[in-house]
């Protein structure tokens, strides 16, 4: 089950996922769809679009600004230039078009879930957490957001903030709304496991997430020896921890 598109003079026909870390971990970007009444908005937006799938940021944040000029009450706009200061690190700037694109639509749960990785990115963990689960509320079977904040959970800088035993029930949650078949959820539920001290299935799930050749055939920050040393330490009964922002 797909979250709603929201409130969209230009409604998107689907979602583009623009992968932007570690295992799974990956920012939501919503596709123009057909009918868009304004030509320009439209091509624009489209022009965005293509601009990101080209990592060409600062090109994708000019077309989108365009797209908001024309249509200041478009919220998938706000959402996709947000991911595009996201994709430079511009956390405030990414946090602030996330605001404005769930204050023109409440229910907007691909911004709340963007959001919460702005947040994450940022190191306000909290916050991060909160607006994932409100994106799992809004859509309960959001499996992208499960993962993002087993993932948050199992491997966060803050020790505070870690839980192990929560981290494997999302990680789970995740691999079970996609029936086992996606591999990057994987990493996650290895990372979780790690974190609860049950390294022999924290071994288990990173070595299917290697076999299953993610880190190669997605676009990703994550590398087979990024990988493999997680792997390392969970063989020497070591979770992994990333390192604070």
């Amino acid at each position: 089950m797909a979250p709603k598109p929201g409130l969209h003079s230009c409604p998107p026909a689907q979602r583009l996922f623009a992968r932007l870390s570690l295992p799974g971990i990956f920012l939501v970007l919503l596709l123009a769809g057909q009918g868009c009444r304004n030509y320009r908005s439209s091509r624009a937006y489209g022009k965005g679009v293509e601009a990101i799938r080209r990592q060409e940021y600062d090109l994708a944040i000019a077309e989108f600004s365009e797209v908001i000029q024309l249509k200041p009450k478009y919220a998938g706009a706000y959402n996709n230039r947000g991911v595009s200061y996201a994709h430079k690190a511009d956390w405030d700037k990414a946090t602030a078009d996330f605001n404005e694109a769930i204050r023109l639509n409440p229910e907007y749960v691909e911004a709340y879930y963007n959001r919460g990785l702005a947040y994450g990115g940022k190191g306000d963990y909290d916050k991060a957490i909160a607006n994932y689960g409100e994106a799992i509320r809004l859509s309960p079977y959001y499996a992208e957001a499960y993962n993002n904040l087993a993932w948050l959970l199992a491997v966060c800088p803050d020790a505070k903030v870690r839980n192990g035993k929560k981290a494997i029930e999302y990680a789970k949650k995740a691999c079970e709304l996609s029936e086992w078949e996606t591999p990057s959820w994987f990493g996650a539920l290895a990372a979780a496991y790690a974190e609860a001290g049950d390294f022999d299935n924290a071994v288990k799930w990173q070595t299917k997430y290697l076999d299953a050749n993610y880190p190669n055939s997605n676009p990703s920050n994550d590398t087979p020896e990024k990988a493999r040393q997680r792997l390392g330490l969970y063989e020497q009964k070591k979770p992994y921890h990333e390192d604070k922002p």
